[in-house]
């Protein structure tokens, strides 16, 4: 199994893959008239069953506890491998999650179970990742307690991902023609002319000498047209801001049109859940972070953590909100709390092994 690693989301050290244990299928069976008697004789039976199962293996079902949905996983470039990165909803009253995973080479047809156990996360986001070309699919169940008295949902449904790379996206010849004319300017200079048509970040025109800068695509929201991402880095200086991007751009009836691009104030980052996540701030009395969903060539506000002044005083505070930063500050926070935020696996910023473009 070349180059096979498990990654654990919540940060935990890289473990080998894990294994699935087995999932029982609940049954529905509808009933009427005379047969009312059999299903309560086979419900009371499957009780049972139930109830002699979990005692054997001496997990004990809650049914208030939600079973997590979970999202088919998204293919992340990480730093010596790449990551397929799962996550889910967290679900109310749950202390932890157990992940149960299997793993196939991709050209196989057979998922194969580890025997090394179920591994257990205290966030609702996992990582899986391989050197070659491997499909993951996991299940997860939710839990509260410790010990023997620890209870759990049943398992999830299972959900899929992979290392391989999607070589049918769509890639648009107008790209090539953009990219040479930044490739070009940064490496002779660009010209008046250049800097009034070209539509990027006012980075790439006083970057010093130690600044590196690349290109990356990838279709972020699976609608099959690879987006354009211009990314920037320190030379000779490892995981300096690697996954920052500057620019990014998309293609719509035929024309290239960019979605966003930074400021002298703000940088932007790919989370691994494939969100869009923006770090801004505006002085020394307004910092935010806001993460986006992304599709069509638009981003839409899903939560923002910024720190402002609190009304009526000069102190600054931190605010949680699903508007943009500095609209709502109905939701005052820790600095602890918005820090664990930021924190969240799903909220990792992606790494890019783009191709230099000076």
């Amino acid at each position: 199994m070349k180059g096979l690693k498990v990654l654990l989301a919540a940060g935990m050290v890289a473990s080998l893959l894990i294994g699935c244990t087995s999932v029982e299928e609940a049954i529905n069976v509808e009933v009427d008239g005379d047969s009312n008697a059999e299903a309560t004789v086979a419900e009371e039976t499957g009780a049972e069953e139930t109830a002699e199962e979990s005692a054997e293996t001496g997990d004990v079902s809650n049914a208030a506890l939600t079973v997590p949905v979970v999202k088919d996983g998204v293919t992340v470039q990480g730093s010596d491998c790449v990551d397929v990165f799962f996550d889910w909803d967290a679900v109310e009253g749950a202390d932890g999650y157990e992940v149960s995973s299997e793993m196939k080479f991709s050209e196989e047809s057979e998922y194969k179970e580890s025997d090394t156990g179920v591994e257990e996360v205290t966030e609702p986001g996992y990582s899986c990742g391989a050197q070659d070309d491997f499909d993951f699919r996991i299940k997860v169940r939710s839990f509260k307690g410790e010990g023997s008295n620890k209870e759990y949902s049943d398992w999830s449904e299972p959900a899929s991902g992979t290392t391989k790379r999607d070589l049918n996206e769509k890639w648009d010849s107008s790209y090539d023609e953009f990219i040479k004319t930044v490739s070009d300017g940064l490496k002779n200079g660009f010209t008046d002319e250049q800097k009034g048509k070209l539509d990027i970040s006012d980075v790439f025109y006083n970057a010093g000498e130690d600044m590196g800068f690349a290109y990356y695509t990838k279709d972020i929201d699976g609608d099959g047209t690879a987006e354009l991402i211009l990314t920037g880095y320190v030379k000779g200086v490892i995981d300096a801001d690697q996954g920052i991007i500057y620019d990014m751009y998309t293609m719509q009836n035929g024309k290239m049109v960019q979605v966003f691009n930074a400021g002298e104030r703000d940088k932007y980052f790919l989370c691994y859940n494939n969100m869009i996540a923006k770090d801004a701030s505006a002085g020394a009395d307004f910092a935010s972070y806001a993460y986006y969903k992304y599709a069509n060539g638009k981003l839409e506000i899903v939560e923002s953590v910024f720190q402002a002044e609190k009304a009526g005083s000069d102190q600054a505070v931190y605010y949680r909100s699903n508007k943009e930063p500095g609209e709502d500050k109905s939701n005052e926070i820790t600095s602890e709390e918005a820090e664990n935020i930021r924190n969240l696996s799903k909220y990792r910023c992606q790494s890019f092994c783009g191709s230099d473009l000076n």
